[in-house]
């Protein structure tokens, strides 16, 4: 008896690791794909070519005069376009290798909360990766991708400590918290929500050491972040986002990138909202119900806190909310409590399948409807410029003249990141960065968006092709 029982078990842990390789490698393979396929995008074409190429002392201080806040992501791109040249692959590879590790952190995940079983893997990599805008981000080189991992790691090495009570757990879900921060600032909220929550809890325990541990990462982490804030509060790189209140600048915008779109109609949002009351309030119940659930309660706790925390710096510091995606953390925070959710079902083996299925399938129909392989949605405008640099070669191979182009400030950075690393352009001469447009300059060439269209025309520039809101124009010069 004991040896079928021991069979079927290997027989599951085999297809649990088949399937969280499949779509390990299925994922992945999307990312990099996206990756190698659309061209850079505005805020990439810096962080690549300008602040990771400065010294390892000035990307840590923040010298440069604006500084980028993805400090992790610089140091890691400065190490490998040292070695291997500076180029879109290069620059991208952090964030690849850092969803390599949020996804075997969600396995890590499903493992912790659901044993090996195969709906609940599929429902935690449905529920936690399968977000079009959030996937967006692990294909470019920004420090978003990169933060949600260490994200992930710290939540999970917490969680565990709470559940197991291993200190080990807590120090490393310090230290991920730690590097969570330096991928990028924004996280800061959820790190001093993080701080709050597990002294709290180790006070409670009595667990001096963990204490000593937490409160020497936390050291490290505002030694390491005093500096760069103090630099973002001086150049006024707060004032890009809004305070009209947390729902209408985190809550709502979450939900319509979730969807992939800009904004919707309010049915849906208040749908989500009562879905999401109800899902709530039973986990709450099932909670009260039955003791062996309390430990769930890490996520709603940390959740709340951290809308606090924003509404708290909101109010006494007055920087903006978290939007767009400076609110990505929420998306694990939202996911985890889902889960956490979805776990207080289980207890009834015939709500299994229907509600996975709730879950899996409209999550799955979100992604497949929307995802796109030809730009991301943060910065779609910059999805022709390949296209640009193509048309602009065939002008330079038909006439053999160097091509004179200015464009509008949205797209220079892109195209500038072209012309700074790609030696097969010396023919394109890119006239200098200015966020006002001076047409009457006179530039051969003209590539822009539709605000400008006809002001071209008035100058005199000739239209040779709009696509979209992007146009090339050139100047017909005597």
């Amino acid at each position: 008896m004991s040896e079928i029982i021991d069979s079927s078990t290997n027989q599951k842990e085999r297809l649990f690791l088949t399937i969280s390789y499949l779509a390990g490698f299925i994922l992945l393979f999307l990312v990099v794909l996206k990756g190698c396929i659309i061209p850079i995008t505005h805020d990439e074409s810096g962080q690549i070519i300008f602040y990771a190429q400065d010294t390892i002392y000035n990307i840590l201080s923040y010298d440069k005069q604006w500084p980028t806040n993805h400090i992790l992501n610089s140091l890691l791109i400065k190490s490998f376009t040292s070695i291997f040249g500076i180029n879109q692959f290069w620059g991208r590879l952090p964030n690849f290798l850092g969803f390599l590790l949020y996804f075997i952190y969600v396995v890590k995940w499903s493992k912790l909360l659901f044993g090996i079983r195969i709906l609940p893997l599929i429902v935690s990599i449905s529920v936690l990766v399968i977000n079009p805008y959030l996937f967006d981000f692990f294909s470019l080189a920004r420090g978003y991708g990169m933060a949600v991992s260490f994200e992930l790691v710290s939540l999970f090495h917490l969680y565990r400590y709470i559940i197991q009570k291993k200190r080990k757990d807590a120090i490393i879900g310090y230290f991920a918290s730690f590097l969570m921060v330096m991928a990028n600032f924004s996280w800061l909220v959820l790190w001093a929500s993080i701080q709050l929550i597990m002294l709290i809890y180790s006070g409670y325990h009595k667990d001096r050491k963990t204490i000593l541990w937490q409160v020497f990462v936390a050291l490290i982490t505002m030694g390491f972040s005093m500096i760069p804030v103090l630099v973002m509060n001086k150049t006024n790189q707060f004032i890009y986002w809004e305070s009209n209140g947390i729902i209408h600048d985190t809550l709502v915008p979450l939900w319509w990138n979730f969807l992939y779109r800009g904004s919707g109609d309010l049915v849906s949002l208040y749908l989500l909202g009562l879905l999401f009351i109800i899902a709530s309030s039973y986990f709450l119940y099932a909670v009260w119900k039955d003791h062996r659930y309390r430990s769930l309660l890490f996520f709603p706790v940390l959740l709340i806190t951290c809308l606090a925390a924003s509404k708290i710096q909101n109010l006494l510091l007055h920087t903006p909310y978290l939007t767009g995606r400076t609110a990505l953390l929420f998306y694990p925070l939202f996911s985890l409590m889902i889960l956490a959710s979805y776990k207080t079902t289980l207890r009834n083996a015939k709500i299994l399948v229907p509600i996975s299925l709730l879950l899996i399938l409209p999550i799955t129909f979100n992604f497949v409807s929307n995802y796109t392989l030809k730009s991301v949605k943060e910065w779609s405008y910059d999805q022709l410029t390949f296209e640009l640099l193509d048309d602009l070669e065939k002008i330079h191979l038909e006439t053999h003249e160097d091509i004179d182009l200015d464009t509008n400030w949205l797209f220079y950075p892109s195209i500038n990141f072209y012309v700074k690393t790609d030696p097969s352009l010396s023919w394109l001469h890119l006239r200098e960065y200015n966020q006002k447009t001076h047409l009457d300059t006179h530039s051969r060439y003209f590539f822009t968006n539709y605000d400008e269209f006809n002001a071209a025309k008035n100058e005199g520039y000739v239209e040779i092709w709009t696509k979209g809101w992007h146009g090339l124009f050139r100047y017909p010069h005597q």
